[in-house]
C-alpha cells in the first residue's frame, strides 16, 4: 500500500483552482478533484500498518490556519505548480507527521526539503512549453486556502495515473 499525507482544498475553491488547470494544450492537466498539497510521502507500506499508522497521526494536535498561494512555478522534472508561501503552522504540522513516521521501522522517509506547492500539471521535460503567457495571466494570483484537516491518503499508480483514496481525516482543534 502506497501511502502519503496531504492537504485537500475546500470544495468551494475548486472553481478557481480548476480555471487554474488549463489553458496550455501541451500541458497534463492534474484532476481538480485530486489536487493535493503532500505533506509526508510514506511511500510502500504493508497493508497491516494503515491502521497503526493512522493512529499515530490521530496523536497530532493542529489549530486551524491559512495558506496563501501567490505564484506559478515549474520542476525541472516537468510540474507545473502553484506555490505556497511559507507558514510556521505548515511547516510545524509536516514536521510532526515526519518525527511520527520515523517511529515506524518500515517507513523510510526521505530527507528532502519541504517545497509545499499544488500540482497543476505535467509536462515531459524534452518537450517543456512555452508558458510565458500562462505565468503572465496568473502574476497577479493570490489565493487564500483555509486549512482544518488534513487526510491519510492512498495511492495506485495506473497506466492513466494515479489514483487517490482518502483513508482517514483528520481535523484541527
Amino acid at each position: 500500500m502506497r501511502l502519503f499525507t496531504a492537504i485537500e482544498p475546500p470544495v468551494q475553491l475548486l472553481p478557481q483552482l480548476t480555471k487554474l488547470c488549463q489553458g496550455v494544450p501541451s500541458i497534463r492537466w492534474s484532476d481538480p478533484n485530486q489536487l493535493h498539497l503532500t505533506l509526508v510521502f510514506i511511500g510502500e507500506v504493508p497493508d497491516t500498518q494503515l491502521k497503526p499508522i493512522s493512529e499515530a497521526l490521530g496523536q497530532i494536535e493542529f489549530a486551524t490556519f491559512e495558506l496563501r498561494c501567490r505564484r506559478i512555478g515549474l520542476f525541472r522534472s516537468g510540474s507545473l505548480w502553484l506555490g505556497v508561501e511559507p507558514c510556521q503552522p505548515l511547516q510545524q504540522l509536516q514536521q510532526k507527521q515526519q518525527r511520527i513516521l520515523q517511529r515506524f521501522p518500515s517507513i523510510r522517509i526521505r530527507s528532502r526539503r519541504f517545497l509545499p506547492h499544488w500540482t497543476l500539471g505535467r509536462f515531459r521535460r524534452q518537450q517543456r512549453p512555452d508558458l510565458s503567457s500562462y505565468i503572465e495571466r496568473n502574476q497577479d494570483l493570490d489565493i487564500n486556502i483555509p486549512v482544518d484537516r488534513y487526510i491519510l491518503k492512498s495511492s495506485r499508480l495506473l497506466e492513466q495515473g494515479a489514483q487517490h483514496r482518502s483513508e482517514y481525516e483528520y481535523l484541527a482543534e
